[in-house]
């Protein structure tokens, strides 16, 4: 999958999409918001998605105030982004990461790990 024009979902979803869906809204300058749920359903499809985004050198955005669920398969995502990002010779860092999210890396000891920008408000 190739990057959208900037505005313009891609992933594994719509803005119309069922509740299981997650995608990616290219916001320009390689940064994106995923929109969603980031649960077990929807995962392996924001992984196709994302592995796409991580090229080599790129220093990649990834906005998550609009997930609106998550679980533990959502902190397995952006772990593997982080992974895929240093192979690949990329940066990622989130922004606006939930407090669910948030809760669920700090109990599984993995919180100070995250790079982070904006903190949701």
């Amino acid at each position: 999958m190739s990057p959208s024009a900037p505005g313009r979902p891609l992933g594994t979803g719509s803005p119309a999409a069922s509740v299981g869906a997650v995608h990616f809204i290219d916001m320009g300058n390689d940064a994106y918001q995923l929109c969603g749920d980031l649960t077990f359903e929807s995962v392996p499809g924001a992984w196709e998605a994302a592995l796409d985004l991580l090229k080599g050198g790129v220093s990649l955005a990834l906005d998550l105030r609009q997930v609106s669920r998550t679980d533990s398969a959502g902190l397995a995502l952006l772990v593997e982004c982080m992974r895929v990002a240093k192979h690949r010779n990329a940066s990622i860092r989130f922004e606006n990461i939930p407090p669910q999210l948030l809760a669920i890396a700090k109990a599984s000891r993995l919180d100070g790990l995250l790079p982070r920008g904006t903190e949701p408000e």
